[in-house]
């Protein structure tokens, strides 16, 4: 589900507008915009009219104008585009109706229609939309109810407020929440504490299941089943003695669920820290279950076309936090709320990370999926995204284990000038990344070799030289850059990436 399936038609074409715009540095041809949308030309300057009316009510957000020739967009100094989406979405038919079903947990739709100054055929075609994008999330609107799991319909409200609702409100409604005795219960047995971003999220999660807790009828069934595999879990079993003994306070009569749904929602959100102890990452009896099982298997592989030690290396924890985060979405939720532009990450991707990387997060997310029995589904909007979080974590990876080359300088000549001219060299030529230079070490085995005289027997026949034909002449910088860049394009061309079915 994108964010922008809660607009009407129009709205959606206007966010694009201003989205182009925000992409594109605030100022785009008229033609290049509406060569891209494939609309009438009379609708489409219909649509920048209607930008430029809105812009003209919020000032304090962005100023907008057109001509025929181009279009130009500027942000106030305190605003982002995540708030003119905001503003166009609060005011959405689609999401007035989840708003008032959240709030009010059930509705008739004489009631809702009046409310809303609504006609019932117009309702009924937005409910319609609404149970189109829902059934991503696997839950529906029906008779006046949100129908499905009750993780699923909580997880849908959490992706739904925690962006629809200005980070400052969070903020907000963190320092006044009655949650906050429960989020200091939590941080207490289990020895962390939380920053303030994971501590809004958790409010805006515990916010919900109160919302929801005390509704007769909710449906478990399935979650019930993915969890029996955690039942044993450490962690859960305390989220479980905390969940009754909390609730127990308020003389709610705990089910055993609402410490299931917590337990998914911290594994699955980045909510508990990477150091917090007895998670599934850092586990370390050993515990099996379908996520960490997941998770060694993808960790084998990278470890495998890497080239990576897992013993010294500081990738492999960063890496299993990460990708137990998306290994226990894509095994507990279904759905997601993509916020961002697909098409702009994509390119990105395609600028930052290389072909063989990409390819390669492909293959972790077939690999996972196959072992879920899930098919792969490219308008699936929770693979789309763990598809991106592979993407991260490879990248990741690939930073902190960056390929280097190292190159030695050996001169052979009177010592000062010696030490004089090899820190020349390693200041004119030590300006790239990846390129680690210093005075040569016998001892030491480098990519690259610099030198002025080639002494016999001084360097293996494998070591590759580069004879300076005159001290720090602009030539030799010129050809050693070149060379060392060639190095280096060697070496990051050595990732593998096979192919899984050759690996496994």
């Amino acid at each position: 589900m994108e964010i922008e399936d809660l607009l009407d038609k129009s709205e959606r074409y206007q966010i694009y507008i201003i989205r182009q715009l925000v992409l594109n540095g605030g100022r785009i041809a008229y033609r290049e915009l509406f060569a891209s949308l494939h609309i009438a030309k009379a609708s489409f300057d219909k649509y920048l009219e209607n930008v430029k009316d809105r812009a003209q009510k919020v000032p304090h957000l962005f100023e907008f104008d057109w001509t025929s020739q181009e279009l130009t967009l500027h942000l106030s100094e305190k605003s982002m585009l995540q708030d003119i989406i905001h503003l166009y979405v609060k005011e959405s038919l689609k999401f007035q109706i989840l708003d008032y079903l959240y709030q009010h947990q059930d509705f008739s739709v004489p009631q809702l229609t009046s409310k809303m100054a609504l006609s019932e055929a117009s309702f009924y075609r937005r409910l319609k939309e609404i149970n189109g994008f829902l059934k991503e999330f696997d839950i529906q609107v029906r008779n006046g109810k949100m129908h499905g799991e009750e993780l699923q319909i909580r997880y849908f409200f959490f992706q739904l407020y925690w962006f629809l609702v200005p980070y400052t409100q969070h903020q907000k409604e963190l320092s006044e929440s009655p949650q906050q005795p429960a989020i200091r219960i939590l941080e207490r047995n289990l020895a962390f504490n939380l920053p303030q971003h994971d501590r809004c999220r958790l409010n805006l999660w515990l916010t919900i299941s109160r919302k929801r807790i005390l509704l007769k009828y909710k449906t478990y069934w399935q979650m019930r089943r993915k969890m029996e595999p955690f039942l044993e879990h450490t962690l859960y079993i305390e989220l479980k003695d905390l969940t009754f003994r909390f609730l127990s306070r308020y003389s709610i009569e705990a089910e055993e669920e609402e410490a299931m749904m917590l337990f998914i929602f911290l594994n699955s959100m980045s909510i508990l820290p990477e150091t917090a102890k007895n998670t599934l990452w850092t586990d370390e009896n050993d515990f099996i279950s379908p996520v960490t099982t997941l998770d060694q298997q993808a960790l084998l592989q990278i470890k495998q076309s890497f080239q990576l030690q897992t013993e010294t290396e500081a990738w492999l924890p960063k890496s299993k936090y990460y990708l137990t985060q998306t290994h226990a979405s894509l095994y507990f939720l279904t759905g997601d709320l993509l916020i961002f532009d697909l098409e702009n990450i994509r390119k990105k991707e395609k600028r930052f990370t290389r072909p063989d990387v990409q390819r390669f997060a492909h293959q972790l997310l077939e690999m996972t999926l196959n072992a879920l029995q899930q098919p792969l589904d490219e308008m699936n909007t929770l693979q789309t995204t763990a598809l991106i979080r592979y993407t991260s974590i490879l990248a990741l990876i690939e930073q902190l284990n960056q390929t280097t080359i190292e190159v030695g300088i050996d001169l052979q000549m009177e010592k000062l000038y010696a030490e004089a001219f090899t820190a020349v060299l390693i200041q004119s030529l030590n300006e790239h990344h990846g390129i680690r230079i210093e005075h040569y070490q016998p001892a030491h085995l480098y990519d690259l070799v610099i030198t002025n005289t080639l002494v016999k027997d001084r360097y293996s026949a494998e070591q590759r030289i580069y004879l300076l034909s005159e001290l720090a002449s602009q030539y030799d910088l010129q050809q050693i850059r070149k060379e060392m860049h060639h190095i280096l394009q060697q070496k990051k061309a050595s990732f593998p990436a096979m192919p899984l079915e050759e690996k496994i």
